[in-house]
């Protein structure tokens, strides 16, 4: 059975009909972020560089010591959106070279501590401008140097824009270190080369963009959500789940929810009995369907980390992203769990502002969709799928307390004693494994 909820959105039918069948949401939003012609990611300069580099445009310097203090950073901040159409600026851009040298000099530690003897192999999937990717290997260059001579750094991004620039920057900021760096560019999901060794794989800002798949609980069981057009809006509609990544999540995450939330089948099997003894009025409002709750599962995370531990079953995970995001879709409705933030840039008189939309079924390529992570969740899901790995060896932390441990954060300190660096994006979080 099928039930619809209309979403007034403008459609787009001819990206409908690139689908065999209408697509589910996570597809709707990997063609609205990814597509090779018209998806965010491929058709905007999106990312603000903050460092100098010959080959790219825009570019500003941050001098923290500078700064008086958190306005004055605070300014500069709004300063590089207002000065560019689409762009976002990141931690690794803000405080070039300061935030990746604080990776570099995690992975060196674990590293020498693994008693490693063979090559430093990285492997950074969505690397931006390459600006992380450079800044680490610099830093390896000047303080290992006899690492630096076996580091092999391999970069993966989906975006052929991004990866054309990673690939010019590396070659001129490393080129004796060229012959072993790679660029490929392709999904993430599409790695299938065995890495037998040890490795570590480098992904910041990265699983916020990775689409997300929207169940909802209603009192005909759990039902998928796919996307068609109807006349000028797109309508979500609810199907069985039949889709295999969902059905593998869904079981695996049943164990793990147990002692966090409500376990996906448990609350399939009880909740007809729950909505028609306690919420009967709902009945008929969707085709006859009660809606009970709506969330969206990180099924692309999912697969991402079953690719991990396939093809790369000896790394280590670096991983940093937000924890928790303001002007979600859903923001005011705690019926929807795990929505995202869909935001927009647009010109104004004086540069560029942000617009936060109220749903997911926007245009293809208008704006950046990015989900927050459930740590708890997340750290559990990568348990799971990888159970030779020892949970006591894998910590997830705030990422202040990372960079404290292992950032020269005394280099992005303002005259005022504010240190953004330590002090801004509070709702991030980091997961080493």
């Amino acid at each position: 059975p099928m039930f619809a909820r209309r979403l007034v959105t403008p459609a787009r039918t001819s990206f409908i009909r690139a689908f065999s069948t209408y697509p589910l949401a996570r597809d709707f939003i990997s063609s609205s972020l990814y597509h090779p012609g018209k998806g965010y990611f491929n058709s905007k300069e999106i990312i603000t560089p903050s460092t100098p580099h010959s080959s790219l445009p825009h570019e500003h310097t941050i001098n923290f010591s500078q700064l008086s203090g958190k306005e004055s950073y605070l300014n500069t901040l709004s300063k590089l959106y207002r000065d560019t159409p689409d762009a976002w600026t990141t931690p690794v851009e803000i405080f070039s070279p300061h935030y990746a040298n604080a990776l570099a000099h995690y992975l060196i530690k674990k590293h020498i501590q693994n008693a490693a003897s063979g090559p430093l192999r990285i492997f950074e999937f969505g690397g931006g401008l390459g600006t992380c990717a450079e800044n680490v290997l610099s830093y390896i260059r000047d303080h290992h140097p006899a690492i630096y001579s076996q580091t092999y750094y391999t970069l993966i991004d989906i975006s052929p824009r991004l990866s054309e620039k990673q690939s010019i920057r590396l070659r001129e900021a490393h080129p004796a270190c060229a012959p072993r760096i790679s660029v490929r560019t392709h999904s993430a999901l599409e790695w299938s080369e065995h890495i037998h060794g040890e490795c570590f794989v480098i992904a910041m800002e990265v699983i916020d963009n990775m689409p997300h798949d929207k169940l909802v609980h209603t009192n005909h069981g759990i039902k998928q959500v796919h996307v068609r057009p109807a006349g000028s809006m797109f309508v979500e509609h609810y199907e069985d789940v039949t889709d295999p990544v969902i059905m593998r999540y869904l079981h695996l995450s049943s164990a793990w929810k147990r002692t966090h939330l409500s376990s996906a089948w448990n609350v399939a099997r009880h909740l007809r009995q729950y909505v028609s003894r306690v919420t009967p009025s709902f009945e008929g409002m969707f085709g006859g369907t009660a809606v009970h709750q709506a969330e969206f599962i990180p099924t692309t995370c999912f697969m991402f980390f079953e690719m991990l531990a396939r093809y790369m079953p000896h790394h280590h995970l670096l991983l940093a992203d937000f924890d928790q995001l303001p002007d979600t879709i859903d923001a005011k409705s705690a019926h929807v769990k795990n929505s995202p933030v869909v935001q927009e840039k647009y010109a104004t008189p004086t540069g560029h502002d942000t617009h936060a939309h109220s749903t997911y079924l926007v245009p293809m390529g208008s704006c950046d969709i990015f989900f927050p992570t459930d740590w708890h969740d997340l750290t559990a899901m990568y348990h799971s799928l990888h159970p030779s790995k020892p949970p006591k060896d894998t910590l997830a932390v705030k990422q202040a307390q990372f960079l404290k441990l292992y950032a020269d954060w005394s280099q992005c300190t303002t005259r005022s004693g504010y240190n953004p660096l330590l002090q801004d994006y509070p709702n991030m979080s980091v997961l080493m494994s």
